[in-house]
């Protein structure tokens, strides 16, 4: 993996500490006083943040610590403030007890229906947390017509993303056994036709089509 370099430079936890948070504050009421709802894409950058060096590759970097604790009473705060309520998307490698903090301070977790699953199958709606957004996907996912159709494996093997042809065989595969399990989990609801469910039957799970 190639890793992401956003270009933007990050705030320093402890000058931010010493301005009294001024800066964190500052830009919390400047998105809240328009809105009723707030998403912070990866909030674990209230905890810790992935710096990389200016002249460095993402290789190059380190995770620095940020006081999770304060910046989060003060996120708690300026919601109740503004009357707006916040969403924290959790994705990816979460610190432990990380969501059970954001849950303590009422905000939203994030989930995103093509990582909700259970062993070999999607999760059922009432499996989803209270304190959760849901969303079949994100801005920087595939849309739904585009991971049926796998077009973001093919943008992938464009830009030759894998480090080998077993690799993008192995996606693929994946992801053939994962629209069979999205379909099973949307029977299951009784969202499908019943002509539909008929006919369904268990795709190869190395089935290219």
């Amino acid at each position: 993996m190639l890793g992401q370099d956003w270009g933007i430079p990050p705030l320093h936890p402890l000058v931010m500490r010493a301005k009294g948070y001024k800066p964190f504050i500052d830009m919390l009421r400047a998105n809240m006083r328009h809105a009723g709802g707030l998403r912070i894409d990866h909030v674990m950058g209230l905890m810790h943040l992935f710096w990389i060096p200016a002249h460095g590759a993402p290789a190059d970097g380190a995770y620095v610590k940020y006081p999770f604790d304060e910046m989060l009473a003060i996120l708690a705060l300026e919601s109740q403030r503004n009357r707006c309520l916040v969403v924290g998307e959790d994705l990816g490698t979460v610190p432990d007890g990380f969501r059970e903090r954001m849950a303590d301070l009422n905000i939203l977790s994030y989930r995103v229906l093509y990582f909700e699953k259970e062993g070999d199958r999607f999760k059922r709606p009432d499996e989803y947390p209270s304190m959760a957004l849901a969303c079949v996907t994100t801005h920087d996912l595939a849309t739904l017509i585009g991971y049926w159709q796998g077009a973001d494996i093919d943008l992938k093997r464009r830009l030759e993303l894998y480090p080998s042809a077993d690799a993008e065989l192995g996606e693929r595969g994946a992801r053939v056994h994962d629209r069979w399990l999205m379909l099973t989990a949307l029977a299951g609801e009784g969202l499908l036709p019943r002509t539909m469910t008929r006919t369904m039957s268990m795709p190869h799970r190395w089935d290219r089509s």
